[in-house]
């Protein structure tokens, strides 16, 4: 059997979707169900692992204690699907090889011909005797014996005649306690009796062992987050950097990537006003990207032709998942896909501002993202003001009431920024207190959030010594 180990579903379904399944084992999401999987199962053929699946480094170990080839998944559906023919196809060879390709075996009757008798002229004048002769020197398992010189037999016989001497010339000893008159009866040895073993055969079920380990996140796990507004200009720009931003603020350098969307215009081109020359990975199929204030930017490039697959974007995306977090500005493009299925989170970004407002048009649009992943959207208001009032006419209740404000960031700050070309999230912290607590902080880990709690003295405190 092969075994796919890919962290999301959809890509597992579109990687077998031209492959015949029969050999390939079902979709698991996690290290506990792989291993209850081996134990229950044959030891697999080959393993496809992808390297952002949660504990990998747990499975390549035991993977390698059962000298399974493994291979790893970049992304490139064309490999993967090749992978998989490849260990199909050696596998139906190898069952024909041995003749295993039948559901019943076939049984081979050897005849034993019979030897024929040689007739041979030689042979049929020979006597008994040389007949006996040649029987004895042809056996193997008889053995010649040697030759006995006359004085070895000599010496024997003298020895013989001393020893019986000696015997006859020696007393006879009788023991007191024994009656002359009395006759010595000896007692008869009497037969063993031969002990029946009896064997029985025991069969026990011997189950294999399970070793299952407690879930401890000992690294960062990858995430891919997707910002789409419902109308052009929504904002999605503006969001994605300072989400970038925020998450660098508890990260290292180069640990947030940024892509902006093929279909999208080239709107962080002209933001950063890059003058160094780079690749775009439409170009090549990987790219290069450009660092500012320690993020990965992937910016689209002037010029390019944008009219490319969901799948190619997918390829790209696997790339940069190496890094703790990736965060695509898909701008305009919220149709449901497959880079929407391989997405961790989902943020929609509303415009209300009221000249550009237009809640019917995007209620279907925002209907579909809702029925087909609530789990993981969450909706900015971008542009919020306290007279912003999102509610159904007719039944008066809200229509996104876990909804997360932006309000109208300081034109100042936003100007200087944009004629620097740099980021401005840090000096926007407290218009952005809201997007940090419910988003950012929640999607890292307990031990890399920074606490910006204020060092206020108590009601003692004053009046404590200094």
């Amino acid at each position: 059997m092969l075994i796919l180990l890919i962290r999301k579903e959809v890509i597992y379904n579109r990687i077998i979707q031209n492959i015949d399944s029969s050999n390939i084992a079902p979709y698991m999401a996690d290290l506990s169900t792989f291993q209850t999987w081996i134990a229950d199962n044959s030891k697999p053929t080959a393993v496809l692992l992808e390297p952002q699946w949660p504990r990998v480094q747990e499975a390549k170990q035991l993977l390698g204690r059962l000298n399974v080839p493994v291979e790893e998944f970049t992304g490139q559906f064309a490999q993967a699907e090749a992978w998989l023919k490849k260990y199909s196809s050696n596998k139906t060879e190898t069952l024909v090889a041995t003749g295993k390709e039948s559901s019943r075996p076939e049984v081979v009757e050897q005849v034993v011909q019979p030897v024929e008798e040689k007739n041979d002229d030689s042979m049929s004048h020979e006597s008994p005797f040389s007949r006996k002769v040649m029987e004895l020197h042809d056996n193997p398992l008889l053995k010649r014996r040697r030759s006995v010189p006359m004085s070895e037999i000599v010496q024997r016989k003298e020895a013989k005649s001393l020893l019986q001497d000696e015997v006859l010339s020696a007393p006879m000893q009788i023991p007191e306690s024994i009656d002359e008159s009395q006759p010595v009866v000896e007692e008869a040895p009497q037969p063993q009796v031969e002990q029946r073993i009896i064997e029985r055969i025991i069969e026990r079920e011997i189950e294999k062992p399970v070793y299952i380990r407690e879930e401890v996140p000992t690294t960062l796990s990858p995430v891919f987050v997707i910002v789409v507004g419902l109308w052009p200009r929504a904002g999605t720009s503006l969001v994605s950097m300072c989400l970038a931003e925020l998450l660098t603020c508890h990260l290292p350098d180069s640990s947030v990537a940024l892509i902006e969307h093929p279909r999208q215009q080239p709107r962080m081109f002209d933001y950063f006003a890059f003058t160094e020359t780079y690749t775009h990975w439409l170009e090549n199929g990987r790219g290069t990207t450009l660092q500012r204030n320690g993020i990965e930017l992937s910016p689209m490039k002037p010029g390019l032709d944008g009219a490319v697959d969901d799948e190619r974007v997918v390829e790209y995306v696997y790339q940069q998942l190496r890094r703790p977090f990736t965060i695509l500005d898909a701008g305009n493009n919220h149709e449901p896909s497959l880079l929407y299925e391989l997405a961790n989170h989902i943020v929609v970004v509303i415009d209300c501002d009221p000249t550009l407002l237009n809640i019917e048009g995007a209620a279907k649009a925002y209907h579909a993202l809702v029925e087909s992943y609530s789990e993981k959207l969450h909706v900015v208001l971008n542009k919020w003001t306290r007279f912003t009032d999102f509610r159904d006419q007719q039944s008066g209740e809200h229509l996104f009431p876990k909804a997360i404000p932006i309000p109208y960031l300081d034109p100042a700050t936003v100007q200087e920024a944009l004629w620097k070309g740099t980021f401005f999230a840090k000096k926007c912290e407290e218009d952005l207190r809201m997007l940090s607590s419910k988003l950012v902080m929640q999607w890292l880990p307990h031990d890399l959030r920074r606490k910006n709690r204020s060092q206020k003295s108590g009601i003692l405190g004053r009046f404590k010594r200094k």
